[in-house]
């Protein structure tokens, strides 16, 4: 869609000195907005109940100050009760609902309880998981940090904590989607999926927002990322952002997510992490999440540094051939199942990495899914690429 490249043209477009999309326009709110004052200390809604302070000290009551739907706040006594943290903190409600959203967007994982935000008193520590439940635990010290954009060397107010909130709601939802994603290109130690779509999502939220800051969070991002000879500089970032633009936006990665929850796929039970078969798979399923039409392995995903960039492995060599053989098994599989066959063995081997033993006899061109094409020479459904 027009909307999806053409925020990200604008993205590209930032790195040049020349664009003026980075200031804020008329109207336009520095942050988001609160009704609390500076002096006033709201009432909370409740107790969430006592834990440790920060991961591991002594007991304190955490509040229940914010609850919607979807989204709990529990914010630390003592935290709260500093003079202007209730303010800083109000701000981040409507941003934590919209968290949620593009969550269930992206990976439509709906939760039975409430996501919870949790805000410590542990200098700088910010990690996925929390007290009171599935969540994102946050320092107050990060909420309120700025970060200084690395091409207009503008401060953007709140940077660490809209991002890191973002950030590890991202590993959370793509773990429930499924654990142990490839640790040397897509999230560990290094995260490329992640930091690219904190990018992303950053930017829709504050146009949802009606927030610049937002915005201007989610350009910094990129540009950490993407301009060559940063700091932060990473090669395999822009493998997602042209999956991104080149595949209709976030419908590349929905599909992807979703047909992997179809066909039952734990990438635990194919293959060990890291590893060049886990990789072929993931990079399978990438393909015909994008519903691209020519193979990608070695022109994008090896070109930028899958398989050879994380020096903390032993280099492996990527194979076009087994990417699309995983993904010839996917197709043959759902056009026999269409057809009534019987597919529950080659389900089975095509989630174990078996995926030789994974290709169903039987289908028409009728029930070939979009994601794949038919092959009159072979009479059976392929991988389109």
């Amino acid at each position: 869609m027009a909307h999806h490249r053409g925020w990200m043209i604008a993205f590209l477009c930032g790195l040049a000195a020349a664009c003026s999309a980075t200031t804020d326009g008329p109207g336009s709110s520095p942050a988001l907005e609160s009704n609390v004052g500076d002096d006033e200390v709201p009432a909370p809604l409740g107790s969430c109940g006592f834990k440790p302070k920060g991961p591991k000290g002594p007991n304190v009551e955490y509040l229940l100050v914010y609850q919607s739907p979807t989204t709990h706040w529990c914010v630390d006594r003592d935290v709260w009760n500093r003079p202007g943290k209730a303010e800083l903190i109000g701000r981040f409600f409507g941003y934590g609902d919209q968290i949620y959203s593009k969550m269930q967007t992206l990976f439509g994982m709906p939760l039975e309880e409430n996501f919870v935000f949790m805000v410590w008193d542990s200098p700088y520590l910010a990690q996925a998981g929390t007290h009171f439940g599935l969540g994102v635990a946050v320092d107050d010290t990060w909420v309120g940090d700025a970060f200084s954009d690395p091409v207009t060397l503008q401060d953007i107010p709140s940077f660490w904590g809209y991002l890191l909130l973002l950030h590890e709601s991202i590993n959370i939802f793509t773990g429930l989607v499924s654990a142990n994603w490839p640790t040397d290109w897509w999230a560990d130690h290094r995260s490329p999926f992640p930091n690219f779509y904190d990018a992303a999502l950053l930017h829709d939220i504050g146009i949802a927002l009606g927030n610049q800051t937002l915005v201007k969070a989610g350009r910094a991002q990129l540009r950490r990322f993407t301009v060559a000879g940063g700091a932060d500089y990473d090669s395999e970032v822009p493998i997602f952002q042209e999956l991104y633009v080149r595949y209709d936006g976030d419908a590349a990665f929905i599909r992807t997510f979703e047909l992997m929850k179809q066909d039952g796929i734990q990438w635990s039970d194919v293959s060990p992490n890291p590893s060049e078969l886990l990789t072929e798979y993931v990079i399978a399923y990438l393909h015909l999440g994008s519903q691209a039409k020519t193979d990608l392995t070695q022109s994008l995903f090896v070109e930028k540094g899958v398989g050879s960039l994380d020096t903390k492995i032993a280099h492996y060599e990527v194979s076009s051939d087994v990417v699309r053989a995983v993904a010839t098994a996917h197709c043959s599989i759902r056009a026999a199942a269409k057809a009534g066959k019987k597919v529950s063995a080659e389900l089975q081997a095509l989630r174990t990495g078996q995926y030789r033993d994974a290709v169903a006899s039987g289908g028409s061109q009728s029930g070939c899914p979009t994601e794949c094409s038919w092959s009159s020479a072979e009479s059976r459904c392929v991988a389109s690429f």
